[in-house]
């Protein structure tokens, strides 16, 4: 997190608005030019970005091998995929998409989101403070001004990334920081009371799915990969 709060603290003392809209990029992914082109672009692709809603996914895919960069043809196809479900809605009720990602669970990247300033601004400034880096993309999220998430046109960052990775391992790691969640989306449903029925509805499934699979000694969930196509 203190990464992420250096760059909050350099933000705000240069005067960045709460409004304003911040690209985060991941220090090992790469910007993907057509996506962030066509995005603000009198185009097809163009979109009218609503405060109220953040904006994450979908994301394309290189694969590589763990020890070395990748180096391969640049102009080939990639795969992407979504945490949105593979042929459902592209824009949820915040609430709604994070219940779908703690069941799911799908992994999902701050890398390649567009979110408010007054976000980020929350949950480094905020209470309860958050310390470590696993559910971070919905704390984000979470701000008390949000309602909404909503997926991209296409992607507007590449995601490097070995294909025999066991991603639903952090799914499993990133529980353990469930609390901070938890608490998260209380403070959220105080700044949101019409919220509260949805948050403690959520807190409830969740909570009744961790303690069977403790009794049955069930394994977690695993990840449904869900493909949102090619691009180049």
């Amino acid at each position: 997190m203190s990464h992420q709060d250096f760059w909050v603290d350099y933000l705000q003392r240069t005067n960045t608005n709460p409004n304003n809209w911040i690209f985060w990029l991941a220090s090992d992914d790469q910007v993907f030019a057509p996506g962030m082109r066509d995005l603000f672009t009198n185009t097809e692709q163009s979109l009218e970005f609503h405060s109220d809603t953040v904006y994450v996914g979908p994301w394309a895919m290189r694969h590589e091998k763990p020890d070395e960069l990748w180096n391969g043809n640049e102009s080939a196809l990639m795969g992407t995929w979504t945490s949105f479900p593979a042929n459902g809605p592209i824009r949820l009720p915040l609430i709604t998409w994070i219940g779908d990602q703690l069941s799911q669970p799908t992994y999902m990247q701050m890398s390649g989101s567009l979110i408010p300033f007054r976000n980020y601004l929350e949950l480094s400034h905020g209470t309860p403070k958050k310390t470590g880096p696993m559910r971070i993309e919905m704390a984000t999220a979470t701000g008390t001004e949000t309602k909404f998430v909503q997926e991209l046109p296409q992607p507007i960052s590449v995601v490097y990334g070995r294909s025999n990775s066991d991603r639903a391992s952090y799914g499993n790691a990133a529980r353990k920081e469930d609390w901070h969640l938890v608490r998260w989306l209380l403070r959220f449903a105080k700044a949101n009371p019409t919220q509260w029925g949805n948050v403690m509805s959520l807190i409830a499934q969740q909570s009744i799915a961790l303690s069977k699979r403790k009794v049955t000694k069930a394994p977690a969930p695993q990840e449904e990969w869900r493909v949102r196509g090619n691009t180049t």
